[in-house]
């Protein structure tokens, strides 16, 4: 990155926002001097953007926790997801595309098995926990499962910061 940034034009201290995938997009940089994430609009398909004044970009937004003895609830705006604290499942998103809420109550998201020599095993053993996103440095939620015979699977929750969007990865 450094040296497609010394190969542009413009005053010191500019930032130079590079993507190289396929499709125009908004994404989040990083500003070098305050370590401030903002977002950054249009960015071409595999190219880059030239901000002589990154802090004049907005910062990502702040995602706030919500705790309770039952629940986790991560919430920007009218975006929100929920962790159930005792069943270690994601039982609801709202959003303004979805404002009486997208999971049905009998339907939680992340109810895991697998089958393993023919006998199906369960992620019997939970813990739900509220974690910092190292990238974001925005609260997220860490949910590990262990099955009987020790397999471990992690599962991170979060919310995307340039989208109205929720990111789960295992």
């Amino acid at each position: 990155m450094r040296l497609l940034a010394r190969r542009t034009a413009g005053p010191l201290g500019r930032a130079v926002v590079f993507y190289p995938l396929g499709w125009r997009r908004t994404d989040v940089g990083t500003d070098s001097t305050t370590g401030v994430l903002r977002i950054v609009e249009d960015v071409p398909a595999m190219g880059s953007v030239l901000l002589e004044h990154f802090e004049d970009t907005a910062p990502i937004p702040t995602v706030v926790l919500e705790e309770t003895a039952q629940a986790i609830t991560l919430r920007r705006d009218a975006l929100s997801v929920k962790t159930d604290r005792t069943s270690r499942l994601l039982t609801q998103i709202s959003s303004t595309e979805f404002p009486d809420n997208l999971l049905r109550a009998d339907c939680p998201l992340a109810c895991l098995g697998m089958t393993r020599s023919g006998a199906v095993e369960t992620f019997a053993l939970a813990a739900v926990e509220v974690t910092e996103d190292p990238a974001t440095r925005q609260p997220m939620v860490t949910i590990r499962r262990v099955t009987q015979e020790g397999a471990t699977l992690t599962m991170l929750v979060r919310l995307v910061p340039h989208l109205d969007a929720v990111d789960v990865s295992y």
